[in-house]
């Protein structure tokens, strides 16, 4: 395992495969700025498996933010793609997005993902009306807790909190089961 964090900071391209990483310190993926892509990568132990601040575009696929603090933390401008992602065992959200004015909008876009075990809600989007987006397609989310808070949607289950209208979760394709991990007591998330 290497015991790095990964950081784009000012306008460049970062591209991982086959990452995985331990985090020891703060950030598994920081992205303050520029493009990070990462894929069949994991992202764990840290505070934030991704820590998106200030801008720039995050793509990821097939990839693992599991037993951070937080396993996406979006704030301000930007754009996260999540396809085939598992955000699980993390001790607080396991998506927590932020967006209230028009330099602030972030975009999300969930595909295929796992979003499940999260000690806080699985999905967490902050927003004054019309800035930025979340929308969540084909993905399964479960078995996340955390207390209702007033505003919003909430699910009976917890999995989701939305201040805002625009979060887009297709009825028809999300589904909420519990996942049945290999062994994830020992970081296995296969299904």
């Amino acid at each position: 395992y290497g015991v790095v964090n990964a950081a784009v900071t000012s306008g460049g391209t970062l591209t991982t495969t086959l990452t995985n990483l331990a985090v020891t310190a703060d950030t598994g993926l920081s992205v303050t700025a520029g493009n990070v892509s990462a894929t069949d990568s994991s992202f764990r132990g840290g505070s934030y498996g991704l820590y998106q601040n200030g801008g720039g575009t995050a793509q990821l696929t097939r990839v693992q933010l599991t037993k951070n603090s937080y396993g996406a933390y979006l704030n301000t401008a930007g754009t996260t793609s999540c396809d085939r992602c598992t955000i699980a065992y993390n001790t607080s959200y396991g998506i927590y997005e932020y967006s209230y004015s028009t330099g602030t909008a972030h975009t999300t876009t969930l595909t295929s993902s796992i979003i499940s075990h999260n000690a806080g809600r699985g999905v967490y989007r902050a927003s004054s009306s019309g800035y930025g987006s979340m929308s969540l397609t084909t993905s399964n989310v479960w078995g996340n807790n955390g207390s209702v808070g007033a505003g919003g949607e909430n699910s009976a289950s917890n999995n989701f909190y939305n201040f805002s209208s625009d979060l887009s979760l297709n009825s028809t394709s999300n589904r909420s089961f519990n996942p049945l991990y290999v062994d994830a007591a020992n970081n296995n998330f296969r299904l």
